[in-house]
Parts: C-alpha cells; sequence; structure tokens
C-alpha cells in the first residue's frame, strides 16, 4: 500500500504543534488563597502572601511560603502529595487520596457552578 503525505496532513500538524506550543507558552496567573479540604469539609483558607503552616490530626503539615504551597510531611503509605512539589498558580490542585486531603489554589475570580 502506497501512502504519501499530502498538505493537508502537513497543515493539521503544524496546527497541533502551533496550538500546544502557545497553551504551554501563555503563563497563568499566580493565585491568592490556598484551600484545604479534609473529607470534602473546607479546614482551612490561606493567604498564599502569608506565610505559615497548617498541621492537621493526622500528622500531615502544609507550608506556605513565598507565595508557594506545599506538603511537608504526610502520614500515607505513598507520599506522593509530598512528591507533587510546591503549587502556585491558580486552579493547580495537590491531592492526598489515602488521608482524603485536597490543597487547591484559587486566584481572584469567582469560582461558580451554574446549574
Amino acid at each position: 500500500m502506497d501512502k504519501k503525505v499530502n498538505l493537508w496532513d502537513i497543515l493539521l500538524i503544524v496546527t497541533l504543534v502551533t496550538v500546544c506550543f502557545v497553551a504551554w507558552i501563555v503563563p497563568r496567573p499566580s493565585g491568592k488563597t490556598l484551600t484545604v479540604t479534609v473529607d470534602g469539609d473546607v479546614v482551612a483558607t490561606m493567604d498564599l502572601s502569608v506565610d505559615q503552616t497548617l498541621d492537621l490530626s493526622d500528622g500531615t503539615r502544609i507550608v506556605v511560603s513565598e507565595g508557594k504551597a506545599w506538603v511537608e510531611s504526610a502520614t500515607c503509605p505513598d507520599l506522593l502529595c509530598r512528591n507533587t512539589g510546591a503549587i502556585s498558580r491558580e486552579g493547580e490542585v495537590i491531592l492526598c487520596v489515602p488521608n482524603r486531603i485536597s490543597l487547591q489554589i484559587s486566584g481572584e475570580g469567582v469560582d461558580a457552578v451554574v446549574g
């Protein structure tokens, strides 16, 4: 079977590469607050401009410093939440599934579900 690359194939590839590059290069705004939830309940809302720590009852320690947030220590077996690193941009999330902990960065905009 003789397969040839035509002009439309090349145009499609160039378009996809361009869209991916633009999406990668456009920066997301820095977040303003960190929302910490445990078992679906909000336990803390932390300002990212203030350096602080939060110790949860299960032994997890959350640190906010220089506009970034991360899990410093955790009691879960795989420590994926700790190894995720720091988050600072709107929409970024750290999840600890075994301990049912969620850290989410939000900004100035309003998050809402309309329905």
